[in-house]
């Protein structure tokens, strides 16, 4: 008998599209969720930090600091301190800075608060990148006597960016430009632009001292700073203050300060030690030269005796310094003023220049230093920084051409003239020390540098 056997037959599952694409979906607004959030979530925590690392920058703290006070102004996009303000005070390198303005970029270009020297701009054919100060301020591999002002700024790769110096041909104050930008230096001359938009004659930079500025006018003459805080011109061969500008970072942290003249805004995480004060018994120097470890100390005022400033005659006949001759100044510094010093074994010989600088070598500053003489103490040369522009009335160690009976002297108002070297004139003392016998203090005018 045959059997029906039922053959069972499977049925294909029918693929839900609709299911598929549902899950599909979830798994792409999924993963966008997480992407799209994490992002988010990053920006944030980016942008967070940003808006905390911004807070903390010298730039934002000045521009939070001052956003009310009527001396400081939006000039297109950046911002200027005008007028006699008094808290736009900037520590660095050991020297006091003003703010002039906060850039676009939040870089901060700085002046010297005063002429950190005295001389001639040079030929004035020549352009400002061309100019003997230039040089003088700025380093150059192509000149070893270059950048002596640069040689004594603090970590300036770290806390400095190029400054930008206007050089735009100006006859007409009424109609500025600044067109023309020399930006391959770390250190410049203050525009005319700038100055008049920190109030000129009225405001902060004024400190009725003549001072040179970085534009010329048609004729090739040199716009500078009178007494009077007015603008006026003159040849490069007038001896006239170098009041630096240089350029802060954008990225700078302040470290300290309020911006006043006794508190100024600080950022430096360690003190250079050029510029630094030095306590020697009663005595107050700033170091202002450094080689192989031997510093030079110029005092922080001119020599008293029974407590009154002491002037005394250059020497005879020739600036040369010669303190084997009886009765010239240079005997009397390396003998009676030497001998009068609690530590002057302390003091080392070395070498100062003692050349001249005028019209004969084309008011070159670096051929002060072709002369050179070898004492223990010695007077500041035209060449050197000037560490204290309150002092005037003295002796440089430097005359006006070979074998003449002029020198050079530091007068009033960052004023310098010649006068024969038989006149009488006030006195500041350089000398030389091993820095290894500095071991107490930090080099602050607070905490001066001291031997114990």
């Amino acid at each position: 008998m045959k059997k029906n056997v039922k053959k069972s037959v499977k049925k294909k599952r029918k693929l839900n599209y609709q299911k598929l694409f549902c899950f599909a979906s979830f798994i792409f607004i999924l993963v966008c969720i997480l992407w799209y959030g994490g992002r988010l979530i990053y920006f944030y925590q980016d942008s967070k930090k940003t808006i905390t690392e911004e807070a903390t920058t010298l730039a934002r703290t000045i521009k939070t600091a001052n956003n009310t006070s009527e001396n400081f102004k939006q000039v297109n996009k950046d911002y200027y301190f005008t007028g006699d303000v008094t808290t736009n005070y900037v520590s660095y390198s050991n020297l006091l800075w003003r703010i002039v303005k906060i850039n676009e970029d939040n870089s901060i270009l700085l002046i010297t608060d005063n002429a950190i020297g005295n001389l001639a701009y040079g030929n004035n054919e020549n352009t400002y990148k061309e100019s003997n100060l230039i040089n003088w301020l700025n380093y150059s591999e192509d000149n070893a006597n270059s950048g002596i002002f640069e040689n004594m700024l603090n970590q300036k790769e770290k806390y400095l960016t190029l400054t930008s110096t206007c050089n735009d041909t100006i006859d007409d104050i009424e109609n500025i430009t600044c067109e023309n930008k020399e930006n391959s230096y770390y250190l410049g001359l203050l525009s005319i632009e700038d100055y008049l938009h920190t109030g000129g004659n009225n405001g902060f930079i004024n400190n009725e001292r003549y001072n040179y500025l970085a534009n010329k006018n048609e004729n090739n003459d040199i716009w500078y700073i009178t007494d009077e805080g007015k603008l006026d011109t003159t040849t490069g061969e007038d001896i006239l203050g170098i009041k630096a500008t240089i350029t802060l970072s954008s990225k700078l942290n302040i470290t300290g300060g309020t911006g006043t003249e006794t508190d100024p805004y600080k950022f430096e995480e360690t003190n250079g030690l050029i510029g630094s004060y030095v306590k020697l018994d009663n005595d107050t120097w700033r170091i202002y030269e450094e080689n192989n470890n031997i510093i030079k100390l110029v005092l922080q005022d001119t020599i008293t005796e029974n407590n009154e400033k002491l002037k005394y005659n250059y020497s005879k006949n020739t600036y040369y310094h010669n303190d084997t001759i009886y009765g010239s100044l240079a005997y009397y510094l390396n003998n009676t003023y030497y001998n009068n010093l609690s530590y002057k074994d302390l003091i080392i010989e070395n070498t100062y220049t003692n050349g001249y600088y005028g019209s004969d070598n084309d008011y070159q500053y670096q051929e002060i230093a072709t002369n050179t003489i070898e004492t223990k103490v010695s007077i500041p040369s035209l060449d050197n920084i000037i560490l204290n522009d309150t002092l005037d009335g003295y002796f440089t160690n430097t005359g006006l051409s070979k074998n003449s009976s002029l020198i050079y002297i530091q007068k009033e108002k960052g004023i310098v003239s010649t006068e024969n070297v038989t006149t009488e004139n006030y006195i500041v003392p350089c000398i030389s020390i091993n820095k290894e016998n500095l071991t107490v203090g930090t080099g602050d005018y607070t905490d001066p540098y001291r031997t114990e």
